[in-house]
């Protein structure tokens, strides 16, 4: 095949997917949600490889279908819950964020950095004094009826990691320090929430504001888990050394990895394995 008939081939099959787009593109509920988010994404990429305006075109109409879904305080809606209701992990709120902000830096349209920036100044509101962030909020005080930490910070399915990635790009975006006004809190209360002692270091799923573990779940006991360290901890260590160049973010992160290392070799020891 030529390199025409290549880039024919591309143009036709962009038109297909951007027709395709325009069929999902009506609602953000249920399997909607995810079907959207990605099919904006993948159009607004495709716009920029290929600058096919129908991508364009059918991108944006996703993009505003997510927009109008957004409710006035600035988060996204939970499930079937009220506005009431703020789910922070598990991509419900930083997922459309970014989308937003994709939007903007592609379209150059307003409308979707405000939003974005709507979002964040809600979950700078939320955010704890310890610098982290809950697993989901209510502003009435009700439960959702879902587990999770509402007065904590918690590290579990990227709720504080999340929060703090929009803050620092918030900051960048706008300058206003707000947004990163108490993250340098965060590493004091993550050496302080180390369940460990002397080499042994690691860190549950979710606190209480004091540091002191807190099961959200049955089975999420309060006992070191390597993917709170591996998802959470470490990651957000290593921003908050790239900020401050505190190297007590360092000294914690190795003594973390070299727990972590020792527990691995122990599981993978052929006495072990041979059980």
């Amino acid at each position: 095949m030529g390199r025409s008939e290549i880039a024919f081939t591309s143009r036709r099959g962009s038109s297909k997917l951007a027709e395709a787009a325009i069929e999902i593109a009506n609602s953000y509920v249920g399997a909607d949600v995810q079907r959207l988010r990605t099919t904006t994404v993948g159009l607004l990429r495709g716009y920029e490889i290929f600058g096919d305006q129908n991508y364009l075109k059918s991108a944006l109409r996703s993009a505003d279908v997510i927009l109008k879904a957004q409710w006035a305080q600035g988060h996204w809606p939970w499930g079937d819950l009220s506005a009431d209701f703020v789910r922070i992990q598990d991509g419900f709120n930083n997922e459309p964020f970014w989308i937003m902000l994709y939007a903007h830096k592609v379209s150059g349209d307003p409308k979707y950095l405000s939003s974005a920036r709507r979002c964040a100044d809600l979950l700078l509101r939320l955010q704890r004094n310890n610098g982290g962030w809950p697993d989901q909020w209510s502003f009435s005080g009700k439960g959702s009826g879902h587990t999770g930490v509402r007065d904590g910070v918690s590290f579990n399915d990227n709720a504080t990691n999340s929060c703090f990635q929009m803050m620092i790009m918030m900051y960048h975006l706008t300058g206003d320090r707000k947004y990163i006004a108490k993250l340098n809190r965060l590493g004091d209360f993550i050496a302080e929430a180390n369940l460990g002692e002397g080499d042994v270091v690691g860190w549950g799923e979710q606190y209480h504001d004091n540091g002191t573990p807190v099961r959200a779940r049955q089975y999420e006991i309060e006992l070191p888990y390597p993917r709170a360290f591996t998802r959470g901890v470490g990651p957000l260590l290593i921003w908050l050394y790239l900020i401050d160049g505190n190297e007590s973010h360092m000294d914690l992160l190795r003594r973390a990895y070299a727990w972590h290392e020792h527990v691995r070799q122990q599981e993978i020891a052929p006495q072990v394995l041979g059980h």
